[in-house]
């Protein structure tokens, strides 16, 4: 009768071979659980950075994010989304502001309003020149305005200098997102 624990047809196992080999194969299994780890952590999740995943979204866009010489021209910091938006009088119109940018993503497939009452990262990414709309040249800067939240774009826009919320991705202001001039927008 064969030995279950044998290595060979007609040679016999000792327990000590038994425990070397399984020592070995749990080596193994752990060393390619460490393998199967890092390549999900970091080859399907997050495989880009969040700067890399903007500067690509740009470009999927027709933009090119300004190159500066040996690093990165965009600026990053946190910013609270408020949870409420409903539109009044205040000494700054913040609400305002957020339901405007949430259109002028949303003409680009974007939207903002999962993150109410979040914190999201932006990103203020100069702009490389491209032909721009006619109402749109001369001026000087010109930037796009990334949000992102856990690792994904949500909100996207474009700033012209002198215009803190200009124009969507697609180059198209409030009006030809809504079809209503500013006075008949009231609360986009």
């Amino acid at each position: 009768m064969m030995n279950p624990y044998s290595c060979a047809p007609g040679t016999r196992s000792t327990g000590s071979d038994v425990l070397h080999k399984t020592r070995r194969a749990l080596r193994l299994a752990v060393a390619l659980s460490a393998v199967l780890m890092v390549f999900v952590t970091f080859g399907c999740n997050h495989a880009m950075t969040d700067e890399a995943m903007v500067t690509k979204y740009l470009k999927t866009m027709g933009w090119t994010a300004e190159a500066a010489k040996g690093s990165s021209t965009m600026a990053k910091f946190p910013v609270d989304i408020p949870a409420d938006w409903t539109v009044g009088q205040g000494p700054f119109p913040t609400r305002l502001y957020w339901t405007i940018a949430d259109t002028l993503s949303k003409d680009v497939g974007l939207g903002l309003e999962s993150c109410h009452g979040q914190e999201v990262v932006a990103f203020v990414v100069p702009l490389a020149k491209k032909p721009w709309p006619n109402w749109v040249q001369g001026q000087r800067r010109n930037l796009a305005i990334m949000l992102v939240k856990d690792h994904r774009v949500v909100g996207a826009w474009l700033e012209l200098e002198g215009i803190l919320l200009g124009p969507s991705l697609k180059g198209r202001n409030l009006t030809d997102i809504t079809g209503l001039d500013w006075g008949e927008s009231g609360n986009p």
